[in-house]
């Protein structure tokens, strides 16, 4: 098994020697605050739809926890902050 660890937005990825895997992360808490609302769907499916990104690149076998990876995470989450 292999575990990345992105702390900064509190990212946990744990990908199984058979390529499935799992992500828990705080991307909601960074987008919308503590407080979520039934109101912030389209910021739930945003980040739901990133998550999953990032769970299959990392069952795809690339190394997300590098600097230029989690660089193209904070750019992503700027724009659904900016369009949502």
């Amino acid at each position: 098994m292999k575990t990345y660890t992105i702390p900064l937005y509190g990212i946990t990825v744990h990908v199984g020697d058979n390529g499935s895997g799992t992500i828990n992360s705080g991307l909601k808490e960074v987008l919308i605050g503590s407080e979520p609302s039934e109101s912030d769907f389209e910021i739930h499916g945003a980040v739901q739809a990133l998550e999953s990104l990032i769970l299959a690149h990392a069952c795809a076998g690339l190394d997300i926890s590098t600097p230029a990876y989690v660089t193209g995470i904070e750019t992503c989450l700027e724009a659904l902050a900016n369009n949502l």
